[in-house]
């Protein structure tokens, strides 16, 4: 399955919210698909993905917050060693991706310039202190 690198952090905060109910309900489809079978084999991609098929800013394969996406991405992919092609089982770059990032200070760096900032926060702070 081909995986932008910064949607291994969005999958892991995620809790039923998204852009609109299309992008919501696909995203719940494909985050259980890679929870049920943590052995899938993903490719780090620098386009759009799985996720983004039903996402509002994918127009016609291009993504319109592409700035912004890009950051994320590279961001990953520097943090957590990762190149754009790799092809990883989903369970170990889920464990890098929050090992490296989700439990670091760098979550707050990479992440807080994102629209879903402070969903992910929320999430971050009842996971990890009450």
């Amino acid at each position: 399955m081909d995986l932008r690198p910064h949607h291994l952090l969005c999958i892991q905060k995620f809790i039923g919210k998204g852009y609109d109910d299309i992008f919501t309900e696909h995203m719940k489809y494909i985050v259980s698909v890679l929870k049920n079978n943590p052995k899938t084999s993903i490719n780090l991609i620098d386009s759009c993905d799985e996720l983004c098929l039903k996402c509002p800013n994918n127009q016609k394969g291009v993504c319109t917050s592409i700035e912004k996406v890009s950051f994320l991405d590279r961001g990953v992919i520097d943090i957590c060693k990762f190149s754009f092609g790799d092809t990883i089982s989903f369970d170990k770059a889920l464990i890098k991706a929050r090992d490296m990032i989700l439990n670091t200070d760098k979550f707050d760096f990479l992440c807080s310039s994102c629209q879903w900032y402070s969903v992910c926060k929320n999430i971050h702070i009842q996971t990890f202190y009450g």
